[in-house]
């Protein structure tokens, strides 16, 4: 797995690469992780989600998947207290590295994505926007210009991309 990171996210990522621990599924997303992904009509989505789709706005396969394969993320922590956004990142991780594989599975082999944000970094507090909360998203990426890399810098929020293909 690759994992790039934009310049909000540096700070919190810290030593979390070189750190010999294994984090693990938070509980209400263990679910959805033993579920796995499904393809629906061209479309990779969380299986448990998966009824979404009759609900998603017009878009493409690719808004689809970022429709239907979002997973709100919150922190025990207050967010007076800034080890809010490790905990949340670390949640997100684990549940990317738990179901990122599933995905490329699920999709063929082709070259899938999960992007994880933090609603706000430090640096960067909105005083109305800052709760302790996050939200990982699943895609494959099918063309060039669909690829989550490609902006990392030009988000407002921490966030790291993860492509496995």
């Amino acid at each position: 797995m690759e994992y790039l990171r934009n310049k909000l996210m540096e700070p919190i990522w810290g030593e979390r690469m070189t750190e010999a621990h294994v984090s693990s599924v938070p509980d209400d997303h263990r679910h959805t992780v033993a579920l796995g992904f499904v393809a629906v009509r061209d479309r990779v989505v969380l299986k448990e989600f998966s009824t979404r789709l009759e609900t998603a706005p017009e878009s493409d396969l690719w808004g689809d998947e970022m429709w239907v394969n979002d997973l709100h993320l919150e922190s025990q922590y207050p967010e007076s207290d800034p080890a809010w956004r490790r905990d949340v990142l670390t949640q997100g991780l684990a549940i990317v590295e738990a179901l990122l594989p599933l995905m490329r599975t699920a999709s063929g082999g082709r070259t899938v994505q999960a992007l994880v944000s933090l609603q706000s970094a430090e640096s960067t507090v909105d005083p109305v926007m800052d709760f302790a909360c996050g939200n990982v998203r699943f895609v494959t990426l099918r063309a060039s210009e669909d690829d989550l890399r490609t902006d990392m810098d030009g988000s407002d929020q921490p966030a790291v991309v993860v492509t496995l293909g």
